[in-house]
C-alpha cells in the first residue's frame, strides 16, 4: 500500500477544510419568487419608478437570494452571536417589525443586507434562526 506524500495530504486537508465552509446542508434559501413583494415592501411608493428607471434590480435581487443569502435553524437559541437583527433598522418604505418571524416571509432587502461587506451571521431574535449573508466578492 503506497503513502500519501506530505503534498498529498496537505490537498486533501486543503480541500476538506474549505470545502466544510459551503453552506450547511440545513441551509434554508429564501424563494425568489418573493422578490416582487420584497421589491414593494422594501420601495414602496417608489417602487414603480425604480423598477422602471432600472428594471435589472430584480434580477439583481433574485442573484443576492440565490446565491448571497441563507437562514439556518439551530436546535437551541444560538447566544454566542452577538449580531442580532433587531440592532439593524429597517429601511423599508412601507414595512415594520413582524411579531412572529416566519422563515417563508423574510425580506432581508427591508434591513440593507444586501449592503453588508462582509460575511455576517445575525441571529434573529426570539427564535432559533439566524441568517447567513456572505457578500459578493
Amino acid at each position: 500500500m503506497k503513502c500519501f506524500s506530505k503534498h498529498s495530504l496537505l490537498i486533501i486537508l486543503f480541500l476538506s477544510v474549505f470545502v466544510g465552509f459551503g453552506q450547511p446542508k440545513n441551509a434554508i434559501k429564501i424563494n425568489t419568487s418573493n422578490v416582487m413583494s420584497f421589491f414593494s415592501e422594501r420601495y414602496g411608493n417608489e417602487a414603480k419608478e425604480i423598477y422602471t428607471s432600472k428594471p435589472e434590480v430584480i434580477d439583481e435581487m433574485k442573484e443576492f437570494l440565490t446565491t448571497n443569502i441563507y437562514l439556518v435553524q439551530n436546535r437551541k437559541t444560538p447566544k454566542h452571536i452577538k449580531n442580532k437583527l433587531s440592532d439593524y433598522p429597517i429601511i423599508s418604505k412601507k414595512s415594520y417589525r413582524t411579531e412572529k418571524f416566519l422563515p417563508t416571509k423574510f425580506n432581508p432587502f427591508k434591513y440593507g443586507l444586501e449592503q453588508l461587506t462582509e460575511k455576517t451571521i445575525i441571529h434573529i431574535d426570539d427564535t432559533n434562526y439566524v441568517v447567513i449573508v456572505e457578500p459578493n466578492k
